[in-house]
């Protein structure tokens, strides 16, 4: 798919040229269509942050006690970021990339890629958003050492 190359201030123009001629509803931005009903929501839109964490937390229920392993976590990034993630072990590193990507729900947050927040999808569709949109990377390699890698 042929992707639009309109810089985000062209973009903003189109748009606020459109809303002072007709009332939008619908606006076309890269290959998605999304519904507009409040200005806000078009500068949201438009920033350039592809994943928005906000206040995450994760807590594991281990019986007799609860371990939060991730507390308010706040994040933007941007397209073409470079991000590394850094601490002392145990500090919740791994349990944070594993809730972004999907593979665990946030005990409490929004976390959004894109213009989709994640962390109010089903588990069926988080995984097929994860096929389409995630790349991950394990620390271990999670293979299952009786089969080929064909198998």
């Amino acid at each position: 798919m042929e992707r639009q190359t309109q810089s985000i201030d062209e973009n903003k123009k189109s748009l606020k040229k459109k809303e002072d001629n007709i009332d939008v509803k619908d606006s076309q931005l890269d290959d998605g269509v999304i519904g507009f009903e409040e200005p806000e929501e078009i500068e949201r839109v438009l920033s350039r942050d592809i994943i928005r964490c906000n206040k995450i937390v994760k807590d594991y229920d281990l019986d007799e006690y609860i371990v939060r392993a991730v507390e308010e976590v706040s994040v933007n990034i941007e397209r073409y970021d470079f991000v590394a993630i850094q601490g002392v072990s145990g500090a919740g590193k791994t349990t944070l990339l594993h809730t972004i990507a999907g593979l665990d729900n946030p005990t409490k947050g929004n976390i959004f890629i894109e213009w989709v927040q994640t962390s109010d999808l089903s588990e069926e569709m988080m995984a097929t958003f994860r096929v389409l949109n995630i790349g991950f990377i394990f620390q271990n390699y999670n293979l299952i050492s009786s089969l080929t890698a064909e198998e």
